[in-house]
């Protein structure tokens, strides 16, 4: 495969992984809207199992990358998706430990408390798969940088991505470790868990159209890349064949080899 390829199947897994996160937040969000049980615990029965599903295949996905950066030597990158697929990692596992640390926080009092829930609003910001998302869409605007078509659309994601993160950021502060000292306009601003669902659909929705754009470009890109490794392939000049068909022995010794008789 050529590098183009790499980067396509692994935008392709990551479309998955995209579509699964927004189902799951678009029956949670249907469940707030309507005030509706069955959306609500279809959608938590949903995202249980997407916790496990969207681990092995943004793995995948973020290994196929590096793959490709191995292949090619280029190392920098290949720790970024090293980098990529720790942050996956530690999504999954500080679901089921990060609660320990939220009974700490809270049971603290004073100033202590409030500096304990911000450090704990902003880590149960960053250990989600959607600001990891938003971290890709980032590294996407680096990486295709000379592809200005390209561009707009991982600007958007990213765009989208960062709002709904900060959002989010001081919405767990106000609403799951209940900060007060913000004030009252800051609290009901960032309260509105209707508005947190929007972002995220929005952020999500956005990251599916960018990683489709990003398929479709290198998918074209890849049978370009193929067909000039075809060329270059037919332009090497093939050495001859000294050996003989049974498998043993050399051919021409005697015509390569062989000195002219000289005479006395």
């Amino acid at each position: 495969m050529v590098k183009s390829n790499y980067f396509s199947n692994s935008a392709k897994l990551l479309i998955a992984v995209s579509a699964i996160l927004l189902a799951t937040n678009t029956l949670q969000t249907l469940g707030l809207f309507t005030n509706s049980i069955k959306f609500t615990e279809l959608g938590s029965r949903l995202s249980g199992t997407a916790l496990y599903v969207v681990l092995v295949i943004g793995f995948i996905a973020f290994n196929g990358e590096g793959v490709c950066y191995k292949r090619y030597r280029i190392r920098k990158r290949k720790k970024l998706t090293d980098y990529f697929k720790w942050h996956i990692c530690i999504c999954f596992v500080m679901n089921f430990i990060k609660g320990g640390f939220d009974m700490v926080a809270m049971s603290l009092e004073g100033a202590e408390k409030t500096a304990a829930c911000l450090v704990m609003s902003f880590v149960s910001t960053v250990i989600t798969y959607g600001f990891l998302l938003c971290v890709v869409s980032l590294w996407y605007i680096v990486r295709d940088k000379a592809h200005k078509k390209l561009v707009l659309f991982e600007v958007a994601a990213f765009v989208s991505g960062l709002i709904y993160n900060i959002y989010k950021f001081f919405n767990y502060a106000v609403v799951k470790y209940e900060i007060t000292t913000l004030g009252v306009g800051f609290t009901k601003a960032f309260s509105n868990d209707g508005a947190l669902r929007i972002l995220c659909i929005l952020q999500l929705v956005l990251d599916i159209v960018m990683f489709a754009m990003v398929v479709v470009h290198y998918d074209k890109m890849a049978i370009e890349e193929q067909e000039m490794a075809k060329k270059n392939t037919k332009t090497l000049v093939e050495a001859r064949n000294v050996y003989k068909e049974e498998g043993f022995g050399i051919d021409t010794i005697d015509d390569d080899f062989l000195l002219p008789e000289t005479t006395e």
